[in-house]
């Protein structure tokens, strides 16, 4: 997170005031922190950070999107539609895109609820991506991977970590 350089005001009353210095305090963080941590929340700045980072070309992206992973394991489910930003369109490599919506498809999944609208505007891959391009290893790829990730051609095992 960058250094905060500007201030915002709202107007609330004696007993909101009061309400959030509790809060806060309870917390053991300052109000500030307390009120945009339920705002803005830091699951949502981390989230954004990494699709940030995933965008950049010719870097190995595995290590962001295990922290990706993780971070989404965080976000509770009534929360996870509206906290998980949509890559900007073009940002990403069509490989990463896919590999992205995947990830918050099968959680969205394992909570029960709703994908973010933009998951499904995702285009499945034409061609099959294997993490692993010896073609022996193929069908044990074929066999272990995720649900969504094969519906959206993509093929690796899930024990050997990320790996688009």
């Amino acid at each position: 997170m960058g250094t905060r350089t500007s201030q915002l005001q709202i107007r609330v009353t004696p007993e909101e005031k009061d309400a959030l210095k509790r809060l806060a305090s309870a917390s053991g963080v300052s109000v500030s922190s307390y009120v945009l941590d339920r705002v803005l929340p830091s699951a949502q700045l981390d989230l954004a950070r990494m699709l940030e980072d995933l965008a950049q070309v010719g870097v190995d992206h595995r290590a962001t999107l295990s922290e990706f992973e993780r971070t989404l394991e965080r976000v509770g489910g009534p929360e996870l539609a509206a906290t998980i930003p949509a890559p900007d369109p073009g940002s990403l490599s069509p490989v990463l895109q896919n590999y992205v919506a995947a990830l918050v498809e099968s959680e969205a999944n394992r909570k029960a609820v709703e994908a973010p609208e933009w998951v499904r505007s995702v285009r499945p891959l034409e061609v099959p991506h294997f993490a692993w391009t010896l073609r022996s290893l193929r069908p044990h790829q074929v066999r272990t991977s995720p649900v969504p990730f094969k519906r959206r051609n993509l093929f690796f095992d899930p024990a050997g970590g990320p790996s688009p």
